[in-house]
C-alpha cells in the first residue's frame, strides 16, 4: 500500500484484523492523527510500516510483546517517550529496526539485548543520551548501526562492537568527546567487515594511531570536524586497496603528510585534509603520487591555486593552500604580488598573468612566481621613494613644478620645462641647474671664459688703482672707487653673469 497516496488517520479499530501480517503506510506524508494503542492487539504482524506519517502520539512499548514483527519502519512519524529496556526480549525476531528522526529519549542500556537476528538498528537523530552499553556487542548478526545526532556521551568500559558491523554512523554526537584511539580500539573486532565509518563533529581527541589503516574491507571514512591532534598517522596496511573516501578536515593534525601516505591508496577518489591550520607540507610536492593541475582552479578573490590529484588513483586532494605555503598560488588578473600577497593593479597600469602559467602542471615550474604591474604610458608613479607605490598618476603637460614628478620611462613629458631624465634631475642643453630646477642659460654664459678674463683684468687694474689712491691718500677716491666696484659685482652676480663662488671670492680681496 505505500505506492498509493493516502491520507486520513489510521483506525482506532485497527485490532479488527487480527490475523493482519503486513501494515504498511510508509511514504504517505498525509497520514496524521493518534496512533492507536489497539494496534498491540495485532499478534501476527511481522510487517510494519508507518515511515512519515505524521503522528501526534506513539511511544515504542505500544509494539512491546508483538513478537512476530521482524520489520520494524518508524522513520520520522513523530515517536516520543522513551524505548522500553526489554524491548530486545519482547521482540526476538526484529531483524530491521528503523527508528531515525523521532524524539525518543533516555538511555538505550539493555534495550536492545535479545534480538536474535537485528542486521540494522537504526537511531539517528533522535535525543537518546547517555553511555554506549556493552551489550551492543551483543547484536553478532549487526550489520549497519546509525547512532548519529543524539546525545550520547561515552563508551562503556567494555565496549566493542560485533565482527560482522559494516556501518557504523557515529556523526553530530557532539557531547561524546571520547580518544580517537578508543572508538579505533572498539572497532578492532570488525577490522575485516567495516566498511564504512562516519563519525564527524562528535569530539573525538587525541592522536590516532596507526590502527586507522587496520579495516581491510573500508571503503569510506570521515573523521572531519573533531578535535584530534598529533601527526597524521603513517599507513603501513599495503592492503587497504577498497578506500575511496577519506576525510580528516577541520581537526588539530600537525606536521606534515608521510611521504608514503597515498602508494597503497590504489582507489582513492578523495581526500579532504582542509582547515588544519598546523599541517604544513614541506616535501609532499616532491611526492610522485601526486600532481597538480591549472585546468580547475581554486578560486580566491585575488590568488588562484591549482587542484590536486593522486597520480596513482586521479582521485582528488583537497587541501588549503597554506599547507605548502600558498607557493603553487598565483595573482588573478588584474591583480599584481606573489602566491596570497597580491593586491589590486592600479588605474594606469596593467598586470596580466602569462598565458603559459595557467598551462604548467608542474609544482616546481611555478614555485614563487611573482605578477608585476607594468605602467602604462603617460604616468609615473606616486608617492614618496616610489619604494612604496600607492598609486599612478597620469603625467602633466602644465609647467608647474611637484616635487614628486618622476619620468620612469623618459616618454613621459610630466617634468619642468627645461627638466629631464628619470627623475627630471637633469637639465637639457642651454639650461643649467639652479638648485632642483633648470633655468634657461643667459647668452652670454656661452662667452663665459672671455667675460671672465675680461673681469679678471679689470679687477686687476682696479685693484692697481686702488693701491696708488691709497698711497697719494685720496679717500674720497677710493671710497668711491671701492663703492662703484661693489655695486658693479652685485649687479654682475644678480644678472647671473658671474657665479657665485667668483663673486664671494672677489667681494673678500
Amino acid at each position: 500500500m505505500n505506492q498509493t497516496k493516502l491520507y486520513g488517520t489510521i483506525p482506532h479499530d485497527i485490532d479488527r484484523l487480527p490475523k493482519l501480517e503486513v501494515l504498511s503506510f510508509g511514504q504517505n506524508y498525509d497520514i496524521k492523527g493518534d496512533l492507536s494503542l489497539n494496534i498491540r492487539n495485532l499478534r501476527k504482524l511481522w510487517f510494519l510500516d508507518l515511515e512519515y506519517a505524521k503522528l501526534n502520539s506513539g511511544e515504542m512499548w505500544y509494539f512491546s510483546n508483538m513478537s512476530q514483527l521482524t520489520f520494524i519502519h518508524l522513520t520520522n512519524c513523530g515517536l516520543r517517550g522513551t524505548i522500553p529496556n526489554d524491548f530486545g526480549k519482547t521482540n526476538p525476531k526484529v531483524f530491521d529496526l528503523r527508528l531515525y528522526g523521532n524524539r525518543l529519549q533516555g538511555e538505550i542500556k539493555n534495550c536492545f539485548d535479545g534480538f536474535q537476528k537485528i542486521t540494522q538498528l537504526i537511531l539517528g537523530s533522535n535525543k537518546l543520551n547517555g553511555s554506549l552499553p556493552a551489550t551492543l556487542n551483543k547484536l553478532q548478526t549487526l550489520q549497519v548501526l546509525d547512532l548519529s545526532n543524539n546525545n550520547f556521551t561515552s563508551f562503556a568500559a567494555n565496549l566493542s562492537f560485533n565482527s560482522q558491523l559494516q556501518i557504523l554512523y557515529l556523526d553530530r554526537n557532539v557531547h561524546l568527546k571520547i580518544d580517537g584511539n578508543v572508538l579505533l580500539k572498539a572497532l578492532q573486532p570488525c577490522f575485516h567487515s567495516l566498511r564504512m565509518l562516519v563519525a564527524n563533529n562528535c569530539g573525538l581527541k587525541g592522536e590516532l594511531s596507526y590502527s586507522l589503516f587496520n579495516f581491510h574491507q573500508v571503503m569510506y571514512i570521515d573523521l572531519s570536524y573533531n578535535n584530534l591532534a598529533g601527526r597524521v598517522p603513517k599507513n603501513e596496511a599495503f592492503n587497504m586497496v577498497y578506500l575511496f573516501y577519506l576525510t580528516l578536515a577541520s581537526n588539530n593534525f600537525t606536521g606534515e603528510l608521510p611521504m608514503s601516505f597515498f602508494s597503497p591508496l590504489k582507489s582513492l577518489t578523495y581526500f579532504d585534509v582542509r582547515q588544519n591550520r598546523f599541517l604544513k607540507s614541506q616535501h609532499t610536492f616532491l611526492n610522485t603520487n601526486m600532481m597538480v593541475t591549472y585546468s580547475v582552479k581554486i578560486q580566491r578573490v585575488t590568488y588562484s591555486c591549482p587542484t590536486i590529484h593522486l597520480s596513482n588513483s586521479g582521485g582528488r586532494v583537497e587541501m588549503d593552500p597554506g599547507c605548502y605555503d600558498y607557493s603553487l598560488c598565483f595573482c588573478n588578473k588584474g591583480y599584481y604580488g606573489y602566491h596570497k600577497y597580491c593586491k589590486p593593479c592600479m588605474q594606469g597600469g596593467s598586470c596580466e598573468v602569462e598565458a603559459s602559467m595557467v598551462n604548467k602542471t608542474h609544482a616546481s615550474s611555478l614555485t614563487n612566481h611573482e605578477i608585476k604591474m607594468n605602467m602604462d604610458k603617460g604616468y609615473w608613479p606616486c608617492c614618496g621613494d616610489f619604494d612604496n607605490v600607492t598609486k599612478l598618476v597620469k603625467c602633466s603637460q602644465q609647467e608647474m613644478f611637484d616635487d614628486e614628478i618622476c619620468n620612469p620611462s623618459e616618454e613621459c613629458k610630466c617634468c619642468r620645462h627645461g627638466n629631464m631624465g628619470r627623475f627630471c634631475s637633469q637639465c637639457i642643453d642651454d639650461y643649467y641647474k639652479k638648485g632642483s630646477l633648470c633655468v634657461p642659460c643667459p647668452e652670454f654664459r656661452e662667452h663665459f671664459p672671455v667675460i671672465l678674463l675680461l673681469f679678471f683684468l679689470a679687477c686687476f687694474f682696479m685693484s692697481i688703482s686702488l693701491m696708488i689712491s691709497l698711497r697719494r691718500r685720496g679717500k674720497r677716491v677710493i671710497i668711491v672707487l671701492l663703492f662703484a666696484f661693489a655695486v658693479a659685482l652685485i649687479v654682475l652676480h644678480t644678472k647671473s653673469i658671474i657665479p657665485g663662488w667668483f663673486f664671494i671670492l672677489i667681494f673678500a680681496v
